[in-house]
């Protein structure tokens, strides 16, 4: 299963984010903003910590004074948002602030106000819904984000990957929620990576993450259908992959036409599978034990 990184994922957000209408800020305001980019900037260059390019990132190119420490940051982000409450790329930011700083209590509270001021902002809620799914593991929370990002915002295949991660991680409790079946919610779960693989048609995450259920449908009390999985895997063909995934493509259709008591293709993707790996060894054991 993909785990949804929270810094892999939030420089795609952040590009969009920036894009994205907010509420009208005056000139003033926005210029404010930007000196606080600026200046967080500088502080996390300062602390070697990693700093997310922004669309305009040009525009920071010089940075005022020195941010000596944290709280100096910290303190900024909190008076400007005081004078401007409803900023949600302020809010956003200092959330990921306290998120760096492994400080998750106040990351926790920060997200929610972020969410309570994103009600149309798709973006901002899925990064919420990342938080909360990936940092401070809670499933309804995340998931009534995702779910609420994609009502926003239908056409973004990551939300229905985040949403399908939730759903398999918190099965019991998302389950127990809506009064779902586990059969029930590993249907939806597919359901959720098949609308992720089709708006996002070459992208191998969203296809192998479709494939993958298949092998954990056991703990859904689901009997997984060989020749669906089968297809799955062969669909992931069709998405941009290196060598090292195809070589994984090709070992999965290998168990599969195992399970299926085709020894033939199975030896013929074991033998695919080196080409593209040398070192596969699951692959190298399996040819063995054929």
């Amino acid at each position: 299963m993909i785990k949804p990184k929270f810094f892999v994922l939030i420089f795609f957000t952040a590009f969009l984010l920036f894009r994205q209408a907010t509420p009208v800020f005056s000139d003033t305001t926005e210029d404010k903003f930007i000196i606080l980019l600026k200046q967080e900037r500088q502080w996390r260059k300062n602390n070697n910590l990693s700093y997310i390019p922004f669309p305009y990132d040009v525009y920071l190119a010089e940075y005022p004074g020195k941010v000596k420490k944290a709280d100096d940051i910290i303190k900024q982000y909190e008076n400007f948002l005081k004078k401007h409450p409803y900023h949600v790329n302020a809010s956003r930011q200092l959330a990921v602030i306290f998120k760096d700083l492994h400080q998750i209590e106040l990351a926790k509270k920060q997200w929610l106000k972020t969410a309570s001021i994103s009600k149309d902002d798709d973006i901002a809620l899925n990064e919420c819904g990342i938080f909360f799914s990936d940092n401070y593991f809670k499933p309804l929370t995340a998931a009534s984000m995702f779910e609420k990002a994609i009502e926003i915002n239908p056409n973004i295949a990551v939300y229905y990957s985040n949403l399908a991660l939730v759903y398999f991680t918190g099965r019991h409790k998302i389950c127990k929620k809506n009064g779902w079946t586990l059969p029930k919610i590993f249907s939806k779960i597919l359901d959720l990576y098949d609308k992720a693989r089709k708006l996002d048609t070459r992208n191998y995450l969203h296809a192998r993450d479709y494939a993958q259920n298949y092998i954990m449908a056991s703990q859904f009390n689901v009997k997984a259908n060989h020749r669906d999985e089968l297809e799955a895997w062969k669909y992931c063909f069709n998405t941009r992959t290196t060598n090292k995934q195809l070589s994984y493509i090709y070992l999965q259709l290998a168990r599969v036409y195992r399970n299926l008591n085709d020894k033939t293709n199975e030896k013929r993707c074991l033998y695919k599978s080196l080409i593209y790996n040398k070192n596969n060894k699951i692959a190298v054991n399996m040819l063995k034990n054929l």
